[in-house]
C-alpha cells in the first residue's frame, strides 16, 4: 500500500518534472515498482509512453534503455500493442543511441 500511496505519486511527479533530470529519474524508477502498483499500472505505463515523445533526447534515451525492463513485467498484449510501437519509434529516432536497443530487444522477443 505504501508503494501505491507514496512511491507512485513521487515517480509520476518526477516523470513530469520541469527539468529533464527529474523526468529521466522517473523513467528509471517506473519499472522498479510497476509489478506492485496495482491499479496504478496504467498511469505508469501511460507516463512511460508519453515520455517516449519528449523533445529532449536524454529522456528518449532513458525510455529506450528501460523499455526492456518494463517489457519483462507487463502482459503480452501490452508488449504487442504499446511497447513494440514505442520500440519501433525509438529505433527510427536518429538522436537515440542505437546501441541501447540491444538489451531491450532480448526482452521483447
Amino acid at each position: 500500500m505504501e508503494i501505491q500511496n507514496n512511491y507512485v505519486p513521487m515517480i509520476l511527479r518526477l516523470a513530469s518534472h520541469e527539468w529533464f533530470t527529474g523526468r529521466v529519474s522517473g523513467v528509471s524508477l517506473i519499472h522498479t515498482v510497476y509489478s506492485r502498483t496495482g491499479p496504478h499500472k496504467e498511469k505508469l505505463r501511460q507516463k512511460f509512453i508519453e515520455l517516449c515523445n519528449e523533445e529532449t533526447p536524454m529522456i528518449r534515451r532513458a525510455v529506450a534503455s528501460r523499455i526492456g525492463d518494463l517489457a519483462g513485467m507487463v502482459e503480452k498484449d501490452v508488449i504487442l500493442n504499446e511497447l513494440i510501437p514505442i520500440f519501433k519509434q525509438l529505433a527510427a529516432d536518429e538522436q537515440v543511441i542505437k546501441i541501447i536497443f540491444f538489451s531491450p530487444l532480448n526482452s521483447l522477443l
